[in-house]
Formats: structure tokens, sequence, C-alpha cells
């Protein structure tokens, strides 16, 4: 049996679309039916197109028709997974077809670039096919009718690496089969077809008061809404682009039946010409995107991540410094604040983000640790009476050098790199090792008397607005919805410090806790520094500057 014949009006693409039995349509029989559609258009055979069109059109509407849900007494859908396969294989037979388009547009400009008469022939079958229909009033199934049909379609050829692929696997044009690009130049020959089927919209009668080619149907998924949104404002832009080409070639837009002049013949409803309509599109479609993003909530899992890793990392910095400190009675005390607070985006703690966020979550607590961190640190350089710098050679001589009394005194070190001193044993028993210090502050001895050390101690903040962590010694921390109304008076205090800044599409994390320090006057404390050469001016102390600590 010939694939291209005078006598069996596609008799065998025909015997493929299974009337009878209704078994779904084949990736391989899809192939079949390319093959022949394809050898038939480069024989000039756009009768047999036709007719293949017509018989493709009434198995879409009778064969495959949409399923629509069937409830159960609790309002769920019974048939759920048959309307989902049924909407698969409806969406690939539209796919099919959306793909011949743009392989008789792009065969068209083929043979114009021969000079072939025969184009004018092919952009009159692609007017014809848009127009075909076997009802009245006419309704059209094989293209789209509106443009939320449109754009669905027109997301199949949007250009990316797996789409690409995907696209030259099912539907080879001819003589490309071993360009690098075949399968983004598919793509765009189906999207100049989508730009012919857009501005086609435009011809077709409301009929019905349910027709109406241009209403967009508002995305209203709670799933996935945002990516939804971006990616329709995506296909109104590439496709705005794809119009616009369009437009420029007048003599080809006469060819495939839209008799303008320039763009007065797409004059419409509120006299929006096609440019200008899709730019209403987008303008309308980044308005929803920007209410979504201002009226989303900051989702609660995050928060509770945002809090634990909060509680963790500033645990973890208080524990790592809890040895070195001592009880104090009597004696005045300072109270410490450390308390961090940025703008971030309300999408990185919200259920739906459009870019990622890294470290969102920790930032905030990691600076305080570090604060914390260094404010130990500072408190026995402020302490320290008598100061050394030795080569490390020197070390553990002057160590020895103090006397230090090991029921008395106390060592601490702060640095990475301990075990290279090898000090002896009565000094390693009175060592309190704060690890993982590195720079210049890091390799230093403090040597003072047990009874002498300070008291750091978390305390309460008793404003009551600030929201305390679960299970911690006093470590608050927030995230606060700037959109909502009654941040209102924050809102306006930030916009006089972040006049640029849309303030309803942002958070202010917070981190705070307080501590209390106690010293005992007029003590002792003798540090033992290593010698860096990079980290210190002069010259290094010699062994005999080294005199006992008593």
């Amino acid at each position: 049996m010939k694939k291209d014949s005078y006598f069996n009006n596609n008799s065998i693409l025909e015997l493929l679309f299974d009337t009878v039995q209704k078994t779904k349509i084949s990736d391989q029989s899809y192939k079949v039916i390319w093959l022949c559609l394809q050898e038939q258009i480069l024989n000039n055979r756009f009768d047999l197109i036709y007719d293949y069109w017509s018989k493709a059109h009434q198995y879409l509407w009778l064969n495959i028709p949409k399923i629509f849900p069937e409830y159960d007494d609790f309002c769920s859908v019974l048939n759920k997974e048959e309307i989902e396969n049924r909407e698969k294989q409806r969406e690939r037979f539209l796919e099919f077809h959306y793909a011949l388009g743009g392989l008789l547009m792009f065969q068209a400009n083929e043979l114009k670039k021969k000079n072939d008469i025969n184009y004018i022939e092919i952009y009159n079958l692609i007017h014809k096919l848009s127009k075909h229909t076997s009802s009245q009033p006419p309704q059209f199934y094989l293209i789209p009718d509106d443009i939320n049909k449109l754009l669905n379609g027109y997301d199949s050829f949007d250009r990316n690496f797996t789409s690409d692929y995907i696209i030259q696997q099912r539907y080879p044009f001819p003589n490309l089969y071993h360009d690098i690009h075949h399968g983004g130049i598919i793509c765009n020959w189906a999207r100049k077809y989508f730009a012919y089927l857009f501005l086609n919209l435009y011809s077709i009668e409301e009929y019905f008061t349910y027709t109406k080619p241009f209403d967009l149907t508002p995305i209203n998924d709670d799933d996935n809404k945002l990516y939804k949104i971006n990616s329709q404002i995506h296909s109104f832009e590439t496709l705005k682009k794809d119009v616009e080409e369009l437009l420029l070639e007048k003599k080809t837009l006469i060819e495939l039946g839209l008799s303008i002049n320039q763009y007065i013949g797409f004059k419409r409803d509120k006299n929006i010409d096609p440019l200008k309509c899709l730019d209403d599109y987008i303008s309308e479609s980044k308005i929803r995107r920007e209410e979504l993003i201002k009226n989303q909530k900051v989702n609660r899992v995050k928060l509770d991540d945002f809090r634990s890793n909060t509680k963790k990392l500033i645990s973890n910095a208080i524990n790592k410094f809890s040895s070195l400190w001592k009880e104090q009675n009597d004696i005045n005390k300072e109270e410490y604040y450390f308390n961090k607070s940025m703008l971030v985006d309300k999408m990185a703690f919200s259920n739906e983000q459009d870019i990622g966020y890294s470290n969102h979550d920790q930032i905030l607590a990691q600076y305080i640790a570090q604060q914390y961190s260094y404010f130990c640190i500072n408190i026995f350089r402020k302490l320290t009476t008598i100061s050394y710098s030795l080569e490390k050679k020197d070390i553990k001589e002057g160590l020895n050098k103090l006397e230090i009394k090991e029921d008395k005194h106390v060592i601490i070190y702060f640095g990475s790199n301990f075990e290279s001193y090898e000090l002896d044993n009565n000094i390693n028993n009175n060592i309190k090792k704060i690890n993982d210090f590195y720079g210049e502050l890091s390799e230093t001895f403090y040597i003072l008397e047990e009874e002498d050390l300070p008291e750091v101690k978390s305390t309460e903040i008793t404003d009551k607005e600030n929201i305390l962590i679960k299970d911690t010694e006093y470590i608050y921390a927030d995230i606060i919805d700037l959109h909502k109304e009654e941040n209102k008076d924050l809102k306006d205090k930030l916009s006089k410090q972040y006049p640029d800044e849309d303030l309803d599409k942002k958070v202010q994390a917070y981190v705070l806790f307080k501590v209390s320090l106690k010293i005992k006057p007029n003590i002792k404390c003798v540090c033992i520094k290593c010698y860096q050469q990079y980290f210190e001016k002069g010259m290094p102390n010699k062994l005999e500057d080294v005199g006992p600590f008593n």
C-alpha cells in the first residue's frame, strides 16, 4: 500500500485512528502518520493533507472528547485518573497538529526561497485548515479558539534543551536531520504558526455567550501558582516577538488570508491591535504576580526552620564558651545586646518561589554567633594586664616560667593547632580549649586564677513584642510580614531607610538575645600569644622577659 496515492484517499492514515476499539494512538503510530504527511507535503499533495485534517478533526471531536468529572457523596472526583489520562491524550494529539502547522510554514518558506509558486498553495492550505469545521455554528477542534488554549499549545514548543530534543524526535523536519539546531528550528516554526493562530483569533465569531477568544482565564491553582504566572508572562513575551515578526511580513499575511493594512484590520472590541493586546496580557499577568507575592503568607514550616537553625547556631556558640565562666556574686553587672535584623524577600519564606534562596534561614544566626564569639574573646583581651608575644618554639617554656599552680590557675587557649605545642601534663590539666579560631585572634593563651573567671549569662528580655524560641535560654527570633496591616508602623519606619524598596514584598527577619557580664575588679590576667609575622608589628619577646605569674 502506498503512503501517498491518488486512489487511497489517505486510507492508511485513517486506519491508524481506531474508532472501533478506541485504542490510544501509540508513539509509533504518530511517527508513521508524520512521515506520511511529510511525504505528501513534499509531493505537493495538499488535497490529501486537507483530507487527513478533516478526519483528525472528526476523531478529536467524537473519539477523544473531554471527560467530565463524576462526584461521590463527599464531592470527591471518582474518575480523576481517567480525566488526567484523557487530557494527556488530547494534548499529545493537539501538539502533533501544531507541529504539522509548523511544518507547513517551514515548507512554504523553503519553496519561497526557491521561487517555487507552490508556497502560495501551502499558505492557502493553512488558511483553509484554520477555517475547517463540520458543525454550525462553527467549532474548531484542531486549532485554539481562545487565548487560553493557544497558550497551552504554545508552551509545548517553548525553547529549552529538553523540549527541543523531544520535539526533534517526534516531529523531524525534512533536510534537517543532521542540523545540530534541528529541535530549535522545529520549535521556531511551530511558534510562527502560533503567531498566525493568534491573529486568526480575531476572525472567530462569538456565536455563543461563552465564546470569548480574548478572555484570559485567571490562574486559580493553589499549587505552583507563581511558577504558572511567570511561565504565562514568559509565553506572552515570546509570543509577542513572534507576532511582531509576522506582522512585518505584510505580503505573507495576505497570502495567509489575513487581509490587513498593517494593524488596522486587527481592531477588535476595545480597538486593541495585536501587540497592544499582548502588552495588556503581560501587564495584567505581572500585576497578578505582584499581588500574589505581596499576599503570600509566611510558610509555617520555613518559619520553624528559621527559628530552629537560629536556636542551633546560637546555642552552639553559647555552649562553646560556657566552660570559661564562673558565677560571681555581689558584683555589678553590665548588659550587652546581640541583635541583627535585615530585609528579606518574602518569597524566601513563602510556599512559592521563582528563584532559589541559599542560607536565608541561617545568615542572621551565623552573624550573631560570630559576634558573640568575638565578644567572649574580647573579654579576656580587656582583662589582660601583662602580654607576651613569643615565637612558637618558646611557648612551652614560657608557660612553664609562669609557675602555674594546678589547683589555682586556669589557662584558656584560643586557636586551631593546640597539639603542636606539646605542653607538659601539668599545663595540659589546666587548659580550657576553644578551638577553630584563625587569624590574628588565634594561637593565644590567657592565664588567670580560676576564682577570677568572669560570669556571662543569657538574660530575659521583657519586651513582649519579641518572640522567644522555645526551649532556649532567652533567644528571640521572628519573621515579620511587612504587608500585614498590623505591621504598618514598622513598614512606615523602614520606608524612610529603604525608600527604593517595595516593602510589601519583604519581610523583616530578626535575631536577638542579651547577656549579662560580671567581672571582679583588680584581677590579674597574663596573655601569651604565639608570634605571627604577618599579623603583628615589631619583634617577639624573649624568654627571659617572662616571669612568674605571682
